[in-house]
């Protein structure tokens, strides 16, 4: 892949082992609102499609709808700060893989439909010093499979669409690359799998993060 000055990366299941804990954490809020929870395939492939898992999974015609989706709401927001501190952990090779990208003077950038706490984590984790613009879903008025998160990452590192190449882990990460007219990548350490990434048509599908440098014409981990 050449010509390539920018790459924009999501965060969840392709820079932070994050899908594997956050069904753990569904787990808890459904057992906590007394309901079943959903297989982990069905929560990936809702995560990967951008649904949120309670509104999906809740029965609409379920008793005190209300009141259990706000419960479980409360449960996670509770939560939440242990399964950040404790639970969410960078790829092993993401550090390596951003200092390379730095060192060959690409520009980096983070487009998630995370919110502006996964900065704090960032900051906790050392990553943000590599990267040079981040936006979140509060700062777009739409979120993936629009490329609004995209675009806006492109105009904070002065790059044009058809110079950046966007890395995500599910087929909204592509459809949303393609809809702002970057080249795209798959990885397979999230919420998507080998047959329905290959139906977006990426550019590559790599394992993991650790082969990003190969497709881009670096020299590998």
């Amino acid at each position: 892949m050449t010509d390539i000055q920018a790459v924009i990366f999501d965060l969840d299941g392709t820079l932070i082992d994050s899908i594997t804990p956050f069904y753990g954490l569904v787990v808890d809020i459904f057992n906590g609102i007394g309901l079943q929870p959903p297989s982990r395939e069905i929560t990936n492939d809702m995560l990967g499609n951008g649904l949120s898992i309670m509104e999906s999974m809740i029965p609409q015609n379920i008793e005190n709808r209300n009141s259990l989706l706000q419960k479980g709401r409360e449960i996670g927001f509770g939560l939440w700060q242990r399964f950040q501190q404790e639970q969410l952990k960078p790829f092993p090779d993401t550090w390596k893989t951003l200092e390379k990208l730095k060192e060959k003077k690409f520009l980096r950038g983070i487009a998630t439909s995370g919110d502006t706490k996964y900065l704090k984590y960032l900051v906790e984790r050392g990553l943000l010093p590599l990267l040079e613009a981040t936006v979140t879903k509060e700062e777009v008025s739409r979120l993936k499979p629009a490329p609004d998160i995209i675009l806006e990452c492109l105009n904070r590192l002065g790059c044009p669409a058809e110079g950046a190449v966007y890395v995500g882990d599910s087929p909204i990460d592509i459809k949303a690359g393609k809809a702002a007219g970057v080249k795209t990548i798959a990885v397979l350490t999230g919420t998507g799998n080998y047959d329905n990434l290959t139906i977006e048509g990426p550019e590559a599908i790599i394992p993991d993060i650790s082969h990003l440098l190969n497709v881009l014409g670096l020299q590998a981990l």
